[in-house]
């Protein structure tokens, strides 16, 4: 994620990205992106959509990664782990 500045790199670090029970930090700002992204477009599932799934994943992650939009703090601490 060359695109994020020094400061968001120590927030993402601080307060977003997933650690382990030691908290030790556990993913990258690209694994966060992953796991948000495909959390919010889980919510096809629930339309009875599931080949938009990964359609949605991807956009999600495309707009998250060129910081045309990331989604507001709660969904960023809160989204299910990724598989």
């Amino acid at each position: 994620m060359e695109n994020l500045s020094d400061n968001a790199l120590k927030i993402l670090h601080e307060r977003y990205l997933l650690r382990n029970k030691e908290g030790k930090v556990i993913e990258s700002p690209g694994e966060m992106f992953h796991r948000v992204a495909k959390t919010v477009a889980s919510a096809e599932l629930e339309c009875g959509n599931k080949p938009q799934v990964e359609k949605w994943e991807n956009v999600f992650f495309d707009m998250m990664s060129e910081l045309l939009f990331l989604p507001n703090s709660p969904t960023l601490m809160n989204s299910a782990e990724s598989d």
